[in-house]
């Protein structure tokens, strides 16, 4: 939209239209913080679960019971260690879920006032344009009847 023609024109809601469109900013680097962190947490469950892999492929080799026994422990810390991991990547990707929902609604919203703005200039044109038509009606019938006075006076 451009400002020509709209001297006067003052948006009651603009200070709130601003303000939502700092939440939406604040929102969007929330949300690429959330992203963040879900994929570093996703890289870490991927890194787990990649050495639990390695320790159970190794274990099939084993045969000594002492040592079989030392590998199995080892297994299950590195299975709690998935486990840790995988709540982790849950709880980042709900986070980023959360932030996508609030960035989605802050964004109807500031959208809703971009275009009930949009429509108030469009009103406040219009209201401009009837005022200005009426100005140019006026000065034609003052200029009509000035020339019909003229003409009467000729006579």
């Amino acid at each position: 939209m451009s400002g020509k023609g709209r001297r006067g024109f003052r948006y009651p809601l603009e200070a709130l239209r601003r303000k939502y469109d700092w939440d939406l900013q604040q929102e969007q680097a929330e949300l690429a913080r959330r992203s963040a962190e879900s994929t570093e947490a996703h890289v870490a469950l991927r890194q787990a679960g990649d050495r639990l892999n390695a320790a159970c492929e190794a274990g099939r080799d084993i045969l000594d019971p002492s040592s079989r026994r030392l590998l199995l422990g080892h297994i299950a810390q590195l299975s709690d260690a998935v486990d840790a991991a995988r709540e982790r990547f849950e709880t980042a990707e709900r986070e980023r879920q959360a932030s996508l929902d609030r960035l989605a609604e802050i964004k109807r919203f500031v959208d809703g006032l971009e275009r009930h703005r949009d429509e108030a200039v469009r009103h406040f044109d219009r209201e401009q344009a009837a005022q200005e038509a009426a100005r140019i009606d006026e000065a034609w019938l003052q200029g009509s009847s000035w020339r019909k006075g003229n003409d009467a006076n000729r006579e």
